[in-house]
């Protein structure tokens, strides 16, 4: 039985564009593809795999993009849109919070002021 390699296993035609484009110093490159690749398949799990996929969210988001939007794009569009509302919501939340600090100072000062009036 042959065993075919992780380059023989690329699936889209974004990361086969780019192995043909690359030289040997972009090895590196074409490899992160091949693992957003297969994240985007769901092959990899696991608290150090999340840490791995955030890194390559953050590093390559043109390349994950491309990658998903092949692979499954109805469900990348999906999350990005959630991913959209959870931070509409937490901008909200935040703008909340910070009017209520900002209240709550300006109470304090106000009770600080009228105790500093009252000594003796």
């Amino acid at each position: 039985m042959i065993k075919m390699t992780k380059y023989e296993k690329i699936r889209t035609k974004y990361v086969r564009n780019k192995l043909k484009q690359a030289g040997l110093k972009d090895k590196d490159y074409i490899d992160a593809l091949i693992r957003i690749e297969q994240f985007a398949n769901g092959e990899v799990y696991g608290l150090h795999s999340g840490y791995e996929r955030l890194g390559l969210q953050g590093h390559l988001p043109k390349e994950w993009k491309a990658i998903n939007m092949e692979i499954r794009p109805e469900a990348y569009k999906k999350q990005i849109e959630e991913e959209r509302k959870e931070e509409a919501k937490e901008k909200k939340e935040n703008a909340e919070m910070l009017k209520e600090e900002r209240l709550e100072a300006k109470r304090e000062l106000g009770e600080w002021k009228k105790a500093a009036g009252k000594r003796p």
